[in-house]
């Protein structure tokens, strides 16, 4: 069988669309389908790569904001002990008695109260953070005692004026007609923050000689010759 030059031609150009068609379907066309899914994930990138744009071209911002916080966070941390035991409190009545003239004559504790868990950051020795959870506790004491009148209102001011977070929660007392002092019970609570992982700190107390007969120095002593 033969064929023309004319047809050979024909033959080829046909031959040479099949290739173009089958590579195209075979090669080309999944290419596209590829380009046009990426596209379409551009696509929908595209907001969220604006937004986090915005975020970088304000990252001073941010940060100025950050160290604000942190500070602020810092200063008022400082406000609140890592533990408040019953040590403290006792330690705290006899500041009251010292320097404001309360008399203490009884003591009754209540039990820390967990009142508030949150969470804050923490730079790590690498110059990373970690997230630290802290919570924050009430503890209290309630406080018998008799004191005059400028005592009650200097009470109130020596609570407001201590370093760590002190508040009055509840006052009743009655007027003495044998002293002439009031009588009555104070409530005071006193707020701590802890993670748990804090180290154990003794609270100071007053040093006290050892073999003494009067361990609350309660004894008045007078000198040799005076009454």
């Amino acid at each position: 069988m033969t064929i023309s030059k004319r047809d050979a031609k024909l033959l080829l150009i046909l031959l040479g669309i099949i290739i173009l068609l089958m590579s195209y379907l075979a090669v080309y066309n999944p290419y596209l389908e590829k380009i046009e899914a990426v596209e379409a994930e551009t696509a929908a990138l595209r907001p969220e790569l604006e937004e986090l744009q915005g975020y970088y071209q304000n990252l001073n911002v941010y940060q100025a904001g950050i160290d604000s916080a942190s500070e602020t966070m810092t200063a008022e941390l400082a406000n609140y002990p890592s533990d408040i035991r019953a040590e403290d409190l006792i330690m705290y009545a006899v500041s009251l008695e010292n320097k404001v003239g309360v008399k203490v004559t009884g003591i009754t504790f209540s039990e820390p109260q967990p009142i508030l868990s949150f969470q804050t950051i923490s730079e790590t020795s690498d110059g990373g953070w970690d997230a630290v959870d802290l919570t924050a506790y009430r503890n209290g004491m309630t406080v018998s005692c008799s004191l005059g009148y400028q005592a009650l209102k200097d009470m109130a001011d020596y609570l407001a004026d201590t370093q760590y977070r002190t508040a009055l929660d509840t006052v009743s007392v009655s007027f003495n007609s044998e002293s002439g002092e009031l009588i009555g019970t104070a409530g005071i609570n006193k707020y701590f923050v802890a993670s748990g992982t804090e180290d154990y700190q003794a609270t100071e107390v007053p040093k006290v000689s050892i073999g003494t007969d009067d361990i609350f120095s309660t004894i008045g002593i007078t000198a040799s010759g005076q009454e």
